[in-house]
């Protein structure tokens, strides 16, 4: 991310990362403890993570799922037949 700042200076820059990564940067950013439980990760498919910078410090996090349509729904009811 610090690389990605640097030569974006005064624009925008977009690096593409999986799950973990990015958790790890959002968690070490807003001071929580890196270990965790993945299944509560807040990282989803084609999700974005905004970090916003003034000057070297970031000062804001946002989520957001532009894609949500596609993330097929999570059903914890059991099949049953005949049910």
């Amino acid at each position: 991310m610090h690389d990605a700042r640097e030569a974006a200076a005064g624009h925008e820059a977009l690096i593409v990362s999986h799950q973990q990564p990015v958790w790890m940067a959002r968690s070490y950013v807003e001071g929580r403890r890196l270990w965790h439980d993945p299944r509560q990760r807040q990282c989803s498919l084609a999700s974005l993570t905004t970090f916003t910078y003034a000057d070297d410090t970031v000062v804001s996090v946002a989520y957001s799922e532009p894609a949500a349509d596609l993330v097929p729904v999570r059903v914890d009811k059991k099949f049953s037949a005949g049910a």
